[in-house]
């Protein structure tokens, strides 16, 4: 469990695989225009940087840039 009260379960959970085939944590998160959408067959890279980044940024008790919407 995260001691933070920034946290979203979509982080450890969740997977949203797009119509062109990319992944997000969910269907809410936006990619930011520098990044380059990682693919469905890239999952463990996609575990190895955006869930790490999303789990740091709530470790740190902030929020996460693709969590705009939430």
């Amino acid at each position: 469990m995260i001691n933070s009260q920034v946290y979203c379960a979509m982080a450890d959970h969740g997977i949203s695989i797009n119509q062109n085939g990319t992944l997000d944590p969910c269907c809410q998160y936006q990619q930011s225009p520098s990044s380059s959408p990682l693919m469905f067959y890239e999952y463990d890279q996609f575990c190895k940087t955006v869930r790490k980044s999303m789990h740091d940024d709530f470790a740190n008790n902030l929020p996460h840039a693709g969590c705009v919407k939430c």
